[in-house]
């Protein structure tokens, strides 16, 4: 509905006074509608008029029309890129040694263009400068306009992510004039890059090749055109969301400072259950049927004022096999605990049973009764280029690892609930770690987590700290008097700093205390981790106090796109529980890694291949050795992946020699509704044999029901067996439920049933929330969405409940849509990681319905129940013409900045006006606004301006 309608020019013109012969700015406002009341001025028309300098060079006109320019692909070289200059020779490439420092433009040659993605309007205000036959553009608001989560920082003159898909990792050294995409290194001429203190400003021909767009622009008419070679995220997001514009302001992106929304903890709350049930049914050739039931129980929510998480697993012969409590307070800003006198950042606070990490040639991953506290960041790797990964691992579940979309590792459920992998390896810079977990009815989920290896991971002058003490293998909550193990409850202690020295050093120190048998042993520790060029290292140095020590070099670096890492230690009458302790004690160890992949480019006929090579060679005081080669390597044929691991090992005891190999082949992969999996494994040393072999299969018949079959074959010397098992899940609204049956020949046979579903209790309802798979560890959101149509902000008498309104977090869509009362129950958010919380705006039923305000900033927790509310209004529009006015004549005038700021001070949007001096605000939000030109252009070309407009827009669409 338009209710009134403003129209806005700016003038520049002469005034009859002392200062007749200095141009001035006259801004005109005409009403076109008698609506318009809040105008009040002489004969209709406000003037503000501030006084303007002489006329500028010619620089200062936009720049004059010119023919389309389309940048494609540049050709690809072996070692440098053709950069083709203004005369169209080509120049080569140089030596790789580019200049980090800033490049200082004048803000005269910044261009704002508007950029289009096929046939979507991207943004209206891109950022770029001319660089002789072409353009430079930022390449962190590329990346953030494109959906790419690419993380750039200038000053260092790199940039690390991925884009489009997680596999696809993107990392920039303008220094070493080198990108690597995907694994393939490719060098770049470096006087098509420029670093900007706030950006990254790459060449259009460079980002045609980094990644899969055609860049063409048309100068005249101040355009940008993008077609892309594959479905880009962006794209498809825009066309859900009817083709909307995204307003970018003049620093080329609109930041989202989104109000934050505290979840307060509570004393207590009622708790979101997960259960798994087992029940089992087995029969044994001629033994006697049993009946066997097991269980799992994880429970989260609040207590005392802290996360809490409660793990109960048992069988039908003892109903609390395992039983754990952790409270826990986690914050990424350091305020875990608030903000303390002293200042001390605490990311992490942690109570009840807690894992010790693992500690490099100290100490093990141990869970006991104990305390946390640390301020490391919660997504940085606990060593130096490996990480421990640990976790619930509810009954009858399955977990898979994927490093870079390769599959390294899988676990399958234990008695404890429990999953470790430790020491994951990690490479050089961005590093994905992809957990899929397979649940015993057909579920499947996804954790995925970032980690970093670099000289960056302590940044200069900041200290990382962490202080675990925890007693050896003793749960929280209940004491095991039978076990035998003679250290459940000793004391086990972890103190560690780090500190960053600059951007190449960082340095550290750690204490620890284990339990023995002969008693407690002390290990103190210092270590630096370095920078050379291209080569990344770490030196540690260890005294076991009133004993040895140990001391080892770890070292990695990148060449041709292969990650190559090595490794030394060496041990001087020392262990540790990594160190056995012997007679006969180790002396030294070494390794070395290579990971890469070989290019398409060398087996044409095949795709690229992901390998790993690990040669290890251990040897101890008296001579003896033990050295291992192992490999993997993968081959991913459409839908379907190969992963084949060998490891040959030779032991060298007195002087005489015995060698081992073993082996698996691993096949996975997906056709339409089926998915597959098979493996075998082998020997060939010291004797050549099959040790097993299988294969199975699920099938999606329909949403709600899958069906699995299989089988697997172990090759015996005595006796070989085949286990057949067929099995159907259901997934029902308040649980899901498997059956499965198995046959071993030639008498066993087994039927399970099992059983997973969800409990929650919803705050704004006050219902029983179900759900047929696990939420407990993750967090949970209520969210009431409402047609504001007395534009208050609140939900009140008159205004409408939505229905059928999605959200997004963090730019990605979130499963789950309002009902009939305009609710929704969010769940599956990532835990304890800042999300900015949104509107699903292609979801919303009219065009110029927008959130006000757009979006929240939330920290979910496991367990806890946030709630907010989304006021929607109808926005409106704002446009108007800018005019220079000279003493002789009026022209049309480019490129002024005009800002719209709210009634607070604040900047809400700034665009530019085009070449005719047409400018436009869409998409506005109801309220009371100031317009006005930009105050530090008028301060750059030595302006005064004396008023600002007031502009009012209604929330019933004031255009």
């Amino acid at each position: 509905m338009i209710s009134a309608a403003l129209a806005v020019s700016t003038c520049i013109a002469p005034l009859a006074d002392a200062h007749a012969d200095v141009p001035k700015v006259v801004i005109d406002l005409y009403p076109t509608s008698t609506d318009a009341t809040n105008i009040t001025n002489e004969n209709g028309v406000q003037r503000v008029i501030v006084e303007l300098p002489p006329p500028s060079p010619p620089r200062a006109i936009p720049p004059p029309p010119a023919p389309p320019i389309t940048t494609s692909l540049l050709p690809e070289r072996g070692d440098e890129l053709a950069a083709t200059e203004s005369d169209g020779t080509e120049q080569p490439a140089p030596d790789g040694d580019a200049s980090t420092a800033p490049v200082q433009r004048d803000d005269i040659e910044l261009l704002l263009l508007e950029m289009r993605l096929n046939s979507l309007v991207l943004v209206d205000a891109m950022p770029a400068y001319m660089s002789g036959g072409s353009i430079v553009m930022p390449l962190r608001d590329l990346s953030q306009i494109l959906d790419f989560p690419i993380d750039v920082e200038p000053l260092a003159g790199t940039a690390n992510g991925w884009f489009i898909r997680e596999n696809k990792l993107f990392s920039l050294n303008v220094a070493r004039g080198e990108v690597v995409i995907e694994g393939k290194v490719m060098p770049f001429d470096a006087r098509l890059v420029e670093i900007h203190e706030d950006d990254i400003y790459v060449d259009t021909r460079l980002l045609s090749r980094w990644f899969p767009i055609d860049i063409g622009f048309d100068l005249s008419n101040l355009l940008i055109r993008l077609t892309s070679r594959e479905p880009l995220p962006v794209e498809q997001r825009l066309a859900r969301e009817g083709k909307r514009t995204i307003a970018l302001s003049t620093t080329g992106g609109e930041e989202r400072n989104y109000q934050e929304l505290e979840i307060p903890h509570k004393l207590i709350s009622v708790p979101v259950i997960d259960v798994d049930m087992d029940f089992t049914f087995a029969k044994q050739g001629d033994n006697a049927d049993t009946t066997d039931t097991g269980h799992s129980v994880t429970m989260t929510g609040d207590l005392l004022y802290s996360n809490a998480e409660i793990f109960i697993a048992g069988t039908n012969n003892d109903k609390f096999d395992t039983l754990r409590l952790r409270l826990e307070r986690k914050d990424p800003d350091g305020e875990a605990l608030g903000i303390l006198p002293v200042g001390i950042p605490i990311n992490d606070a942690q109570m009840g049973d807690v894992v010790m990490p693992q500690m490099s040639e100290i100490s093990r991953s141990e869970l006991g009764r104990g305390i946390l506290i640390s301020n490391i960041p919660l997504d940085v790797p606990t060593e130096f280029d490996t990480v421990t990964l640990d976790g619930d691992l509810p009954l009858g579940w399955d977990l898979e690892l994927y490093r870079n979309e390769v599959l390294i590792d899988f676990a399958a459920s234990q008695a404890d609930g429990r999953y470790t992998f430790e020491d994951v390896p990690l490479l050089f810079g961005v590093n994905v770690l992809r957990l899929v977990f397979y649940g015993p009815q057909g579920q499947e989920r996804e954790e995925i987590q970032h980690f970093r290896v670099g000289p960056s991971q302590v940044l200069p002058g900041e200290v990382h700290y962490r202080f675990v003490t925890n007693q050896h293998d003793r749960p929280f909550l209940v004491r095991d008097d039978n076990a035998d193990e003679n250290l459940v409850g000793e004391r086990r202690i972890l103190l560690e700093a780090n500190t960053g020295i600059n951007k190449n050093l960082s340095l550290g120190s750690s204490y620890v205390e284990l339990p023995f048998e002969d008693g407690a042993e002390q290990y103190i520790s210092v270590n630096s981790i370095m920078s050379f060029g291209d080569v990344l290292s770490k030196v540690d140095l260890i005294n076991q106090v009133g004993g040895g020590w140990a001391a080892s070099l770890n070292a990695q670096t990148t060449l041709l796109g292969v990650n190559i890492i090595g490794e030394h230690s060496h041990y001087r009458n020392y262990f540790s529980e990594q160190i056995a302790e012997s007679t006969d004690p180790q002396s030294t160890s070494s390794s070395l890694r290579i990971e890469g992949a070989i290019p398409e480019s060398v087996i044409p006929i095949l795709p690229r291949l992901p390998f790993a090579i690990t040669m290890k060679h251990d040897r101890d005081a008296s001579g003896d050795s033990t050295s291992t080669l192992s490999n993997r390597g993968s081959l991913a044929i459409g839908n379907a992946s190969i992963t084949n691991t060998s490891s040959f090992t030779r032991t060298v005891t007195d002087g005489d020699s015995s060698d081992s190999m073993t082996g698996s082949w691993l096949l996975g992969g997906r056709y339409r509704a089926l998915r597959l999996s098979g493996s075998i494994a082998y020997q060939t040393l010291p004797i050549t044999e099959l040790q097993s072999a299988g294969v199975s299969g699920t099938w999606n018949i329909s949403p709600k029901y899958q069906a699995s079959s299989g089988f697997t074959h172990t090759f015996s010397e005595t006796e070989d067996t085949t286990q057949y098992s067929v099995g159907l899940n259901m997934q029902t609204d308040l649980a899901a439920i498997g059956l499965n049956f198995d046959y071993t020949s030639p008498t066993d046979m087994e039927a399970n049933v099992s059983v997973s579903y969800a409990l929650g209790r919803d705050p704004e309802t006050g219902g029983i929330v179900h759900e047929n798979q696990g939420i407990a560890q993750f967090g949970l959101i209520g969210v009431r969405v409402f047609l504001d149509l007395d534009v208050d902000g609140q939900f009140s008498e008159g205004d409408e409940l939505l229905e059928n309104v999605g959200f997004m977090a963090n730019g990605g869509k979130v499963p789950g849509q309002t009902d009939e009362f305009g609710h929704a129950l969010l769940t599956g958010l990532e835990a304890y990681k800042t999300t900015d919380l949104e509107i699903d705006n292609g979801t919303l039923d009219d065009p110029f319905w927008v959130a006000s305000p757009g979006g929240v900033e939330i920290v979910p927790r496991p367990g806890s129940f946030g709630s907010v509310d989304f006021p929607i209004v109808t926005t409106g529009e704002i446009d108007g013409t800018v005019y220079r006015r000279w003493v002789d004549k009026t022209e049309e005038a480019a490129g002024v900045f005009i800002q719209l700021v709210d009634a607070e001070g604040n900047i809400v949007r700034e665009i530019r006006s085009a070449y005719d001096g047409f400018f436009l605000f869409d998409f506005v939000t109801p309220g009371t606004y100031n317009l006005r030109i930009n105050p530090k252009q008028l301060s750059n070309l030595g302006l005064v301006a004396d008023e600002e407009h007031q502009v009012e827009i209604g929330g019933d669409g004031t255009v």
